[in-house]
C-alpha cells in the first residue's frame, strides 16, 4: 500500500514538473526562463586582480587564436567536387539588395567609417556595381582590407589580466559585412541544423538546453538517481579532445549509460 501511494505521488510530481516547465516555455520569455532555472550556490570566479591586457598582449592573443599551428589545422580537399546551384552559381542583384534590407541601419561603421546604414541609400546602378564586385571576389580571392576589424574586448569572468577571459566583439567593414550577409542567406537555403542546436540560430536560444538540465537534476534529487554531466571545451578540443573522447567520455557513456545531448 505504502509502495503503491509513493509511485502515485512521484507520478503526480512528475506531471505538475513536466506542466509547469512546458508552461514556462511555451510563453517564451527569456526573463522568465531564467528565473525559473533559480539555480542556488555560487561560481567559483577568482579575484580580479591585475590590470586589463594592452592592446599587445589582445593581438598575440588573437594571432595566436586565429592563426593555429600547422598540427591543429585539419584540410580537406574533396576528390570529386560537386556543383550546388544555390551555393556556386553567381551571386544576383536580388541577393544583395534582400541582404541590405536585412541588415540594421543603427549599426557601427568599420574602420572605413561607412556604417550598414549606409548601404540602404544606393541606387539601382551602385547595386549593379557592388553586385560585380562581390562575384569578383566569389570567383578569386577574398581581399585582404576586408579582413581588417574593429576588436572591443568585453571581460566575461575570471582574472582580469588574462585575454582568454574577454570576448572579442568584431565591427567589420560594411561591404565585408555585406558580402558574409550574402552567402549566409545562401548557407541557410542549403543546410539546415537539427533542431537540438539551438546556438547562433536565429529567434532560439540556448533556454531549451539550459532547462532540460536543470529538469534532470530537479528529476534526480527528487527520486534520487545518480546523476553525471560532462563539459567539453571545445576551444582546446584539438589538443585534447580525440584522447578524452576515445579514453575518458566514452567508457562512462557506456558504463553509466548516459544521454549525451
Amino acid at each position: 500500500m505504502y509502495e503503491s501511494e509513493n509511485a502515485e505521488d512521484m507520478g503526480n510530481w512528475h506531471r505538475n514538473a513536466h506542466d509547469r516547465w512546458q508552461y514556462v516555455l511555451a510563453h517564451g520569455d527569456a526573463k522568465q526562463i531564467w528565473q525559473s532555472v533559480n539555480w542556488n550556490g555560487t561560481f567559483d570566479n577568482p579575484t580580479n586582480t591585475g590590470e586589463k591586457p594592452n592592446d599587445d598582449e589582445f593581438c598575440a592573443y588573437y594571432e595566436q587564436l586565429l592563426n593555429p599551428s600547422a598540427d591543429q589545422t585539419v584540410h580537406y580537399e574533396p576528390d570529386n567536387p560537386k556543383y550546388v546551384p544555390v551555393l556556386d552559381d553567381e551571386i544576383s542583384p536580388a541577393e544583395v539588395t534582400d541582404a541590405i534590407n536585412a541588415m540594421k541601419s543603427n549599426k557601427a561603421a568599420g574602420v572605413d567609417g561607412v556604417p550598414p546604414g549606409v548601404l540602404k541609400l544606393l541606387s539601382a546602378q551602385w547595386i549593379m556595381f557592388i553586385t560585380f564586385l562581390f562575384n569578383v571576389v566569389f570567383f578569386g580571392s577574398y581581399p585582404l582590407q576586408w579582413t581588417i576589424s574593429k576588436v572591443f574586448n568585453i571581460f566575461k569572468k575570471g582574472l582580469t589580466s588574462l585575454p582568454s577571459n574577454y570576448r572579442g566583439i568584431s565591427i567589420m567593414l560594411a561591404l565585408a559585412k555585406l558580402y558574409d550577409a550574402v552567402l549566409s542567406a545562401r548557407f541557410k537555403l542549403w543546410y539546415r541544423p537539427r533542431y537540438e542546436q539551438a546556438g547562433a540560430q536565429k529567434g532560439r536560444g540556448c533556454e531549451e538546453q539550459i532547462l532540460t538540465r536543470r529538469m534532470l537534476i530537479d528529476v534526480a534529487r527528487k527520486c534520487k538517481y545518480p546523476l553525471y554531466i560532462t563539459f567539453i571545451d571545445y576551444q582546446k578540443y584539438q589538443t585534447t579532445g580525440i584522447f578524452m573522447m576515445k579514453i575518458v567520455l566514452m567508457p562512462c557513456v557506456k558504463r553509466f549509460q548516459i544521454i549525451c545531448m
